[in-house]
């Protein structure tokens, strides 16, 4: 009995768990050895959440490119960025007061990752056809 209730409890934990696509870039436009990661952006002023990405494809700063994405379902409620996953809320971080000006910083709760993929798609552009690849930027929840 106990089984069937740890099974159940288990099931009802996947049928939230969801993936969104947040961002994709080609992987010719990042040469070398490369490194994606992500952050959460955020301003209380106008309660608003997004994705900060960053692509190093080098071995200095000068080297890296930031992007900002918003995300379907993302927001700032109070203190909480929040993802809205078909009409659950999920906390996928919490802003904390940092330093001697008490900026507010995102921190992580774990109910929510960033995963890179890549997948190739097949282009035909009417004369040939070409294979290309992409890293994505995924974000998962628990």
């Amino acid at each position: 009995m106990k089984f069937f209730i740890a099974t159940l409890v288990l099931a009802s934990f996947n049928l939230f768990a969801a993936e969104l696509e947040v961002f994709e870039i080609n992987a010719n436009r990042t040469s070398g050895k490369h490194s994606i990661s992500s952050t959460y952006g955020h301003n209380e002023e106008l309660g608003r959440a997004w994705v900060e990405i960053e692509v190093a494809s080098g071995f200095t700063d000068s080297d890296s490119d930031s992007y900002r994405t918003k995300v379907s379902g993302l927001s700032l409620q109070g203190d909480s960025i929040v993802l809205d996953v078909e009409g659950k809320q999920v906390e996928c971080a919490h802003l904390v007061k940092r330093g001697i000006f008490g900026y507010k910083f995102p921190k992580a709760t774990g109910l929510c990752q960033f995963v890179v993929k890549s997948k190739t798609v097949t282009e035909d552009n009417g004369f040939e056809v070409v294979m290309k690849k992409f890293y994505v930027v995924v974000l998962k929840t628990n």
